[in-house]
Parts: structure tokens; C-alpha cells; sequence
């Protein structure tokens, strides 16, 4: 590359300013999400007449992708804790002998929406086949 010696005046002008000002802020740029955040909700397995849900949090996963093996939507590092609450709080033959699943959606604004929403018709499906829904309203802390 090469360098050019240029005579400073002594002013620089106020758009040059405020371009220099704007470009070593970076305000017009957000953030990135850290990899594998999403927005996560956990239930618990749907053979018994009730089913336990957790809250719709934020939490890394240790994969991009929905469905990581060796089962799909299981996320072990998150559904294993689940599943440690929902037998101290309710007993182990409470629920299911299935285990926990956890369902991700991306971590952006309408991934909230979209986990939430997904969330409401899971549980309205279960309520149409006269199981009792439960809102432990635990969230996921590593």
C-alpha cells in the first residue's frame, strides 16, 4: 500500500468529522448473537394425563440445528436439569418415563414470538386431548 504525505490545514470540515465519528462507533450495527443461542421451551413427555412445561428462556445449545442426535429436540445439557426439577418438585411418577424434550427457535426478536406461539399451540393441542397442562414456570440456568 502505499502512503501519501498530505499537508494538514489545520480544520478538517464537520462532514469529515461526523464520518470518522460514525464509522469508529459502528452505531448503525447490532450486536451478533453468541453461536448456538436460541429461545428454548421444555416439556415433559406427553404420556401421562399431565404435561409440565417450562418457561420460553434464552440458552445456548450444543447444536445449530433442531434435532441434534442421538434424539430429536431432546438437548440434553438442558432437558437433563428439567427433568431433575420435575421429579423433585413432582415426583418422578408425576410425568413421563419418556424424558423431557427442549424445542428451539432462533434467537432474534421474532424467535420469541415464534417459540411462545409454538409453545401456546403445543399446549392447546395437549388440552384437546384432555390432558392437564402444568406452568412450572422454571427457566434453564447453566
Amino acid at each position: 500500500m502505499r502512503r501519501m504525505n498530505v499537508p494538514f490545514s489545520g480544520s478538517l470540515s464537520l462532514s469529515m468529522i461526523v464520518l470518522i465519528s460514525t464509522v469508529s462507533t459502528g452505531a448503525a450495527q447490532a450486536p451478533a448473537a453468541p453461536a448456538h443461542q436460541h429461545y428454548v421451551y421444555c416439556i415433559s413427555g406427553s404420556s401421562m394425563p399431565v404435561v409440565y412445561f417450562s418457561e420460553v428462556f434464552a440458552a445456548a445449545t450444543t447444536s445449530d440445528r433442531v434435532g441434534p442426535s442421538p434424539a430429536p429436540n431432546r438437548f440434553y445439557e438442558i432437558a437433563d436439569p428439567f427433568k431433575a426439577f420435575l421429579d423433585k418438585k413432582y415426583g418422578a411418577e408425576g410425568h413421563s418415563t419418556v424424558g423431557p424434550t427442549c424445542r428451539v427457535t432462533n434467537l432474534d426478536p421474532t424467535g420469541l414470538q415464534t417459540a411462545q406461539a409454538a409453545k401456546q399451540k403445543l399446549e392447546d393441542e395437549y388440552k384437546q386431548s384432555k390432558k392437564q397442562i402444568v406452568e412450572t414456570g422454571w427457566k434453564y440456568t447453566p
